[in-house]
Parts: structure tokens; sequence; C-alpha cells
């Protein structure tokens, strides 16, 4: 059973859910402008034999907000605190998105609290290339999060505006923007969360196993092959999982496929 918790980390209050079932830990870190529950469709599968922690990055969800400060590092920290306070022994930290980025920086830095990394379709270095389309889904999410706008209000735009996705997926979004510190998008995309951000000296510190989940790179471009050809060179034991016709969001759109691989990997840890 998934249950609620809060933890404060000295400069913010963090929500997360956890599953005590199962050994060892495995936390997961959603991305930007999302929250804990994106996983909800793989969460039982892992809880089954992990100690599973699913974490509100700050702004997000039920954490709290902490206004012109959401750079990348901050967020790093936090979960770093969290390993260290919270779930007091080495964990998989798996992270879609931004969560993903902070999970390299803990692993790279703090090599002792991470016993594996699954990264899931992270911009390791499209962050440095992102065009206006992206800053342009940034500022409309922004601009959402920041209106007086209802669930239902919000979720008929978003359908609207992506009719790829189902209607009961965009209310689950439209909800997580109207938990959302609209300032965690304004420093994402003006460039100011990502600032102190430098992939090529945390990849090379990642010593433990990675696993990187890869969208199709027609519909996201997180990851282009030369991306994928500069991480193989540098992290010595990777595995790359490729997943055709399925964009940014994996877990959410092939959650069965997604567990299995996830599970794999786990297992081989343990």
């Amino acid at each position: 059973m998934l249950v609620e918790r809060q933890f404060d980390t000295g400069t913010v209050v963090l929500n997360y859910a956890e599953s005590e079932s199962g050994r060892p830990p495995l936390v997961l870190l959603h991305g930007m402008s999302l929250w804990w529950k994106y996983f909800l469709p793989v969460l039982p599968r892992f809880a089954l034999r992990w100690h599973t922690y699913a974490l509100d990055l700050r702004g997000h969800g039920k954490s709290s907000h902490v206004p012109q400060g959401y750079e990348w590092s901050a967020i790093a920290d936090d979960c770093r605190i969290f390993l260290e306070q919270r779930v007091g022994e080495p964990a998989v930290v798996l992270g879609h998105s931004l969560g993903g980025m902070a999970a390299v920086q803990v692993a790279a830095t703090c090599p002792s609290l991470v016993r594996g990394l699954v990264l899931e379709d992270p911009p390791l270095y499209a962050y440095r290339r992102r065009g206006r389309g992206a800053d342009r889904n940034f500022v409309e999410f922004r601009d959402l999060a920041a209106s007086d706008l209802s669930v239902g209000a919000i979720t008929q735009q978003l359908t609207s505006s992506r009719p790829e996705r189902d209607a009961a997926w965009q209310r689950l979004r439209a909800r997580s923007l109207v938990l959302l510190d609209p300032d965690a998008l304004t420093m994402e995309f003006d460039g100011r969360a990502k600032a102190q951000y430098d992939v090529d000296k945390l990849l090379p510190a990642v010593t433990c196993p990675v696993l990187l989940l890869r969208a199709d790179p027609a519909m996201s471009p997180a990851i282009s092959d030369d991306d994928e050809a500069k991480i193989a060179a540098i992290i010595k034991d990777l595995s790359v999982v490729h997943f055709p016709k399925v964009g940014h969001p994996i877990s959410a759109t092939t959650p069965e496929l997604y567990a299995r691989i996830v599970s794999d990997f786990l297992e081989s840890l343990d």
C-alpha cells in the first residue's frame, strides 16, 4: 500500500509516496511540471520487491513552493538530503526528464548514495539546444499554472491542444498544473534553472550501473543518436533500451513494457 508522507529538508517540505514492502530502496523522481502520480501506472510492480519512494519535487505536487528557487542544483540537493536522512542507505534512483537530470547530479557528486540509475528520456545534452518550440510548451504550462482556471477548464484546453492524449491523462496533467508553482517553469524556459548544470563534468563522475530509456527521436527531442553515442562513450556500465513509436512520457505510454524492463535491470542489481 502506498502512503503519502512529508519530509522537511530544512529548506523545503517534500511530499512523497512510500510503499514499505520490499527491499532495497528505489527512489522515483518525476519530470518538470508533473508530480509523483506520474508513476502510478508502474508503481505497484516496483513495490512488490522494492521499498519505493516517489517524490514531489520542490514546487510540484504537494511539496512546498520556493519562489525563485528552482535551480536544478537545488532540486538535486533536495534529493541528496532525502537519500541521506530519510532513505538512509544506497538506493537506485529512477528519474524521468528533469528527474533524470537531478539523479545524474546526485550520482555524480554523492556516489555512495546511489547504487544504480534509471534515466527515462533525460535531456542530457538537449537542455543546451532546446529551441523555441520547447519554450512555447513551457510558457503554455506556466500560464495555465498561473491561471485561476479549474481542473476541468485546463483539461479542456490541454485536450484541444494535444489531442494525442486521452482526456483522463489530460485531467491528471491539469491537476498537476493547478498544484505547480509557475516560477518553476519561468526559471526553466528563461534558462536560470539550468545555468549551472554541466553535463560534461557530471557524466564522467557517474560510476554506478545506468539504464537509459530512450523515446522515439521522431516524437521526443530529448536524446539524439549523437547524444547516445556520447553517453555510451562516457558511462562504463550502460544499458540502453529504445521505445519505438513512444514519446517522452514512456512510463505513462507503455507501462507494462516499461515496468518489465526496469524490473529486469533492478533485479540485476539485487
